[in-house]
Parts: C-alpha cells; sequence; structure tokens
C-alpha cells in the first residue's frame, strides 16, 4: 500500500523529525520567487530509505497531465572520453592557427569587445560542422534568429539550407521562461540524445546578465561544459 501525505508547512514544524522517521521517503517541493519571468521551481530528495539518490536542488516545472523534474547535472558520471578528432572551421587559415581545428570534446570561449565578431566565429564552426552532415545547434540569448540567419547568410554562409536539411538547428532562449536546470537538461538532451557534435552558446554574458537573481550559476555552468 501506497500512502501520499502533503503538508503545507504553515502550521507544523518544519524539521519534524517524528514524521520523517516513520515515512519512507520524504520528498521537498519549494517555489522561489524572481522579479521578472516564471517562478522556479525546485524539489529536493530529503530521504528515500534503502535506496540511493542524487542530493540537492532538482529544477521542475509544471505541466499538463503531470511534472518534468531536470536533474542536476554531474559531470563526474559520465567520465572523460578522449578524443583525436578535430573540429575545423572551413577557413584555412583559422584552422591553421589551431592546428587543424579545436580539439572534439573541448570547450571554446571566444571572448573580446563588441563587433568584434565572435557570433560570426562561432558560426563559422557550426556551419562547416553543418555542411558535413554533424548536427550542431546554437543557442542566442543576445541576438534574434532573424538578425543572425541573415548575417550569417551575406557573408556567405548558406545557414538557412543546413536549417532545411536538419543538421542546424538555432534556438532563440527566452530567460524569462527557463530556469538553469531546464537549460542545462535541454543542451544535455540535445548531444545525448539528438547527437548533437556542435554546440554555441551566444552568448555566456547574456546568460548571466539575463539571470541575475538565480544561485550558482557558476556551478551550473561548471558541471555543463565539463
Amino acid at each position: 500500500m501506497t500512502l501520499l501525505l502533503l503538508d503545507d508547512r504553515t502550521t507544523s514544524d518544519a524539521n519534524d523529525a517524528h514524521l520523517r522517521s516513520i515515512a519512507h521517503d520524504v520528498f521537498l517541493m519549494t517555489k522561489l520567487p524572481r522579479s521578472f519571468g516564471v517562478t522556479c521551481r525546485q524539489i529536493e530528495v530529503l530521504k528515500l530509505r534503502a535506496s540511493a539518490y542524487r542530493e540537492g536542488y532538482h529544477d521542475y516545472k509544471i505541466r499538463y497531465g503531470g511534472i518534468v523534474v531536470y536533474p542536476r547535472l554531474i559531470a563526474a558520471e559520465h567520465g572523460s572520453p578522449s578524443y583525436c578528432e578535430r573540429v575545423p572551421s572551413g577557413v584555412a587559415a583559422l584552422d591553421g592557427m589551431f592546428g587543424g581545428g579545436i580539439a572534439r570534446g573541448s570547450t571554446t570561449l571566444l571572448t573580446g569587445p563588441t563587433g568584434v565578431g565572435k557570433s560570426t566565429i562561432a558560426m563559422q564552426y557550426v556551419y562547416s560542422a553543418a555542411k558535413r552532415g554533424n548536427r550542431a545547434i546554437v543557442y542566442s540569448f543576445d541576438e534574434g534568429l532573424r538578425t543572425a540567419t541573415s548575417r550569417a547568410e551575406s557573408l556567405g554562409m548558406k545557414v538557412e539550407a543546413e536549417i532545411d536539411r536538419g543538421t542546424l538547428l538555432m534556438m532563440q532562449v527566452d530567460p524569462a521562461e527557463l530556469t538553469p536546470g531546464e537549460f542545462v537538461w535541454q543542451i544535455r538532451r540535445d548531444v545525448d540524445e539528438l547527437d548533437t557534435r556542435v554546440v554555441v552558446i551566444d552568448s555566456l554574458n547574456g546568460f548571466m546578465n539575463s539571470t541575475p537573481g538565480e544561485r550558482d550559476l557558476i556551478l551550473h555552468l561548471h558541471e555543463l561544459l565539463a
């Protein structure tokens, strides 16, 4: 027999040790208010008798028909495979500077003032991968998809053809409707389940500035990149 008990924690001790000693499993569901955008909901497993579980807080959302939980990512669970493959940009001079291209499995940060071409260089790697038949994706925080696509096309990158072919996906990210846990889960799904080979986040600065009230963003990014 399974009995579910719901406690709103307004009329009882939030740390009722007697109740927790009787129950086999205890879950804590909380809401974190944000000054703008959707409320961030989190779930924590306080107790799961006779079973191992992932500690810490996990973001979740209420969907039609139930809830979706985005488990906290633990990079150490995935190991560190070694790759000898290089990811070329398709620009001979740029690939020469990297000894043939960027090492697969690595993380590359493009940094510099506004307007020097960071997004364009990143798009070149994405477009080159898509042309080779490797699925690539761009998560855009700072720039509209129409503007990014138009600029790439004007520079000779036929990104719309690759989008139609299904090898390139460009996604506009609305941080007001997204939590860090959901964003990390989305990238992991794209890589693990859809075999995405090149991922671009444009930009990390936009991601950090768009979610100023969120906690532990640096740790989220560290686990994701690792």
